[in-house]
This record gives C-alpha cells, structure tokens and sequence, in this order.
C-alpha cells in the first residue's frame, strides 16, 4: 500500500514537473521594450599610455526604477500567467506620461505572497495584478496570504486575456472562497475609479473571432468587491492587456488557437481605464492601510473587553457555586 501510494505521489510530482518545464509564457502579446542603455562617454576609449590622462565627459546613467506599485503574480503549474508580457511595463509608461508619476513593477509568486503573512509580516506592494485565459485553483494558504494582502490595505486586479470566461470564473471562485459573505458587483458610471482621472463613461469594445469589424460602444465593463469603502478587487472580464500594448488582440486562427476568444477593450479605452485603476489604487492606498490599522485596534480591544469582563464576572461566578 505504501509502494503505491510512494508511486502515485512521484507520478503527480513528475507530471507537475513536466509541466513547469513545458509551460509556454508570451504566448500573445510582443515583449516588453527594453530600457535604453546609457554608459559614460569615455567608458568606451581605451586608456592613453602614462602620464597622459584623458579629460572624460561624463554622461548621465540611466534614471533609476520608480517606487514599486505593481507586482504581477505568477500562478498555477502550467498556465501562462503573462500572455503579454509588456503588458504592466506599458501601462506604467502611459500612467507616467498622463499622471508623471513613476512607479515601478516586477514579478511575484503568488506563494512569495502567502509566505510573507505566514511569517506575519506584511505586503506592502500597492497592487497585484493577475492576467491569464486559463482556469486556475489556489492552495488554502495561497487564498489566505492573499486574502490578508487585502484586509491589509492591497488591491487585486484581474483582467481576463482575450475575454476568456474560464480565467474570469476562476478568479470570481477564488476571490468568493476568501470571502464568502460579499457579493460581487458591476461597478456603476458614477464609481470613484471611472472618475479618478479620465471620466471614462463609456468604452469600445470588439469582437475578436472577427477583429475590428465588430465594434460596440457601450458602458465600462468592470466587475468589483469592496472591503469597508473602497472597491479592493477589481475584475475585468474583457481583455485590456492587448490595448495596454497598443495593439488589437490577434485573430482567432494566429498564436493561440486554443485560448477562448470573446470580447476586448479597444487600445484607447483600455489605457484609460488602465490609468484609472492605477489612480484610484493611490488614492485609495492611505485609507486601506488605515482601515486595516483601525480593524487590528478593534480586534485588540474586543479582546480586552472580553478578558475584563471574564476577570469581573469569574469572582461572582465562584462566589454563587
């Protein structure tokens, strides 16, 4: 019975193996641009015989990382967890441009995450985005690392990479296990993240099957869950990564073939809606961590309240046995 219960576990861990090995990453999207590279004028000469010193200009290196605002999780054991891979550093570039803020991103195991709460500490990256077409499940741990990420004042966006309906079921599944008693919600025109920077009262929406022939015009299409007042998940169940690259999905016989294909955001629109999220997540930053100082406050003194009144009424219990 052992032997074979030793078996079937190496038969699973090799499978999960194998397809660690063969998961296939950028399946979609080009990738990301890669920064300038600057070196100092002289860096290039070789050196003068002695005593001869060259007088070299110096040029400026280049401008170091924004303050880290993004991180982009990498999930699951075969599923492509970033389709477009210049997806986050492109959208940061608009956000610069419109907002001249600049922030930073950079890749997280979803286990990084869970890791950081086991050891009871903190993540302090403002935003985790999460992109894919594929269904996906976390681990108890997983879900709880992320659940306290958000009771601590973080924000999770998901966007469903080529309006793939089984990436946004999963990520509605697993948001739900971690907070069973809250309702998903569309948000509505007048939400605070429609209106943190551009009034993005309506957005294009087309057809991927059939490219840009197919073009609706029509109210934002995104789905949230609050916690306290502000909206700390946010769901968009139609593609924005491809016009966060400045491009309109592929056809549906090019690159993934396989992958569901429904609807997606028009570049424009995308970007936009883009610059919002980000807007509305630093706005909402300070209050999320207040909140969550301020639910830490009370559980502490629910506990106190509890540990005086058992001191006060134990006495009286004793006395009247």
């Amino acid at each position: 019975m052992k032997r074979a219960m030793f078996v079937v576990g190496l038969i699973i861990i090799s499978s999960t193996a194998w397809a660690a090995e063969n998961r296939k990453l950028g399946t979609i999207g080009p990738p990301p641009r890669q920064s300038p590279q600057r070196q100092a004028s002289g860096e290039g000469l070789p050196p003068l015989p002695l005593p001869a010193t060259p007088l070299r200009r110096s040029e400026p290196k280049a401008e170091p990382a924004g303050p880290l605002f993004v991180g982009k999780l990498m999930y699951g054991d075969y599923q492509d967890y970033m389709p477009n891979p210049g997806d986050v550093d492109n959208l940061l570039r608009h956000v610069r441009t419109n907002l001249d803020v600049w922030y930073g991103h950079q890749m997280m195991s979803v286990d990084e995450v869970a890791e950081i709460y086991k050891q009871g500490k903190t993540c302090e990256v403002p935003m985790l985005y999460m992109t894919g077409y594929q269904p996906f499940e976390f681990t108890a741990e997983q879900r709880e690392g992320l659940r306290q990420y958000l009771l601590d004042g973080g924000t999770l966006v998901g966007d469903a990479t080529l309006g793939s309906e089984q990436f946004a079921r999963s990520f509605r599944t697993q948001v739900a296990m971690m907070f069973p008693k809250r309702k998903w919600s569309l948000l509505q025109p007048d939400h605070p993240l429609l209106r943190s920077y551009y009034g993005a009262q309506t957005a294009r929406y087309f057809s991927i099957s059939k490219g840009v022939g197919s073009m609706v015009k029509g109210p934002p299409v995104l789905e949230g869950m609050n916690i306290a007042a502000r909206t700390a998940i946010v769901l968009s169940p139609y593609d924005m990564t491809c016009g966060w690259d400045g491009f309109y999905a592929p056809p549906a016989e090019a690159r993934v073939p396989d992958a569901p294909r429904t609807k997606a955001t028009a570049p424009d629109d995308a970007v936009r809606l883009g610059i919002n999220m980000v807007a509305y997540v630093a706005a909402e930053r300070r209050f999320g961590k207040a909140q969550a100082r301020t639910r830490t406050s009370e559980a502490c003194e629910a506990r106190a309240f509890r540990t005086d009144v058992y001191s006060v009424f134990q006495p009286a219990r004793a006395r009247h046995a």
